[in-house]
């Protein structure tokens, strides 16, 4: 696989997990499941472990915006 391949798909997975996040949030405070809980614990932290790999915040901007009530839709 060439770097451009690579750097590709580990955008296409950090967005498909982006993505996965608030509907894993929604599922767990609706349905008041430990596996949602698991989950969604998990995944936060390989959302958190991969900004720090690729240098950015785009997971800490999703849970702001989380927090905030903004536009992120389910």
């Amino acid at each position: 696989m060439k770097d451009k391949d690579y750097k590709h798909a580990w955008l296409e997975l950090k967005e498909e997990m982006l993505f996965q996040y608030p509907i894993i949030l929604h599922m767990t405070k609706m349905a008041d499941g430990k596996e949602d809980e698991s989950s969604l614990f998990q995944l936060g932290e390989l959302l958190k472990r991969m900004d720090e790999l690729d240098g950015t915040h785009e997971f800490q901007n999703l849970l702001s915006d989380l927090e905030r009530g903004s536009d992120v839709k389910i």
